[in-house]
């Protein structure tokens, strides 16, 4: 199918016209659309290695968050994962998407991201998948996406 997504009437609602075409899955685009959506406020969660032991102290420092010229940056959760002798690996969870947010909320309190590596999106975890490859969404996840976005599920629209 090939997509033209664009928004209903000047609405945060996204009309949608397929067409056959080889090679192009149109539902992905609807559900990218509506994850991509600032208003969806999908929690976003993230794997961060950091160059240094995280002890209590500095987790809520991350918790509480920083003002960075104009941005107030924060999280909406923050644990460790687990601890090595001179790094830490937190999972860090966000509600809204600012611009490389995490480094520069770290970078901000004096820690160096070593690795950075996104989990999930909502109800949609990464798995296994590796770098550069994609998958096509299961009957569960796409039920889950619609439920979470409490959107009607993409499934049952007319085409």
């Amino acid at each position: 199918m090939t997509c033209s997504i664009r928004p209903k009437n000047g609405s945060a609602q996204w009309d949608v016209s397929t067409r056959p075409a080889k090679g192009c899955c149109s539902l992905l685009m609807i559900w990218a659309a509506k994850i991509t959506d600032p208003t969806s406020h999908l929690d976003k969660q993230y794997h961060v290695r950091v160059d240094r032991v995280a002890e209590d102290d500095l987790l809520a420092r991350i918790r509480r968050g920083v003002s960075v010229g104009s941005d107030s940056l924060r999280v909406k959760k923050a644990r460790r994962l687990r601890v090595g002798s001179r790094n830490s690996w937190l999972e860090i969870t966000l509600d809204e998407g600012k611009n490389r947010q995490i480094r520069r909320l770290l970078e901000a309190l004096g820690l160096q991201v070593l690795r950075l590596v996104r989990v999930s999106i909502g109800p949609l975890e990464l798995g296994d998948l590796k770098k550069g490859s994609v998958r096509p969404l299961t009957e569960r996840e796409k039920q889950l996406l619609d439920r979470t976005l409490g959107h009607e599920p993409v499934s049952s629209r007319r085409k």
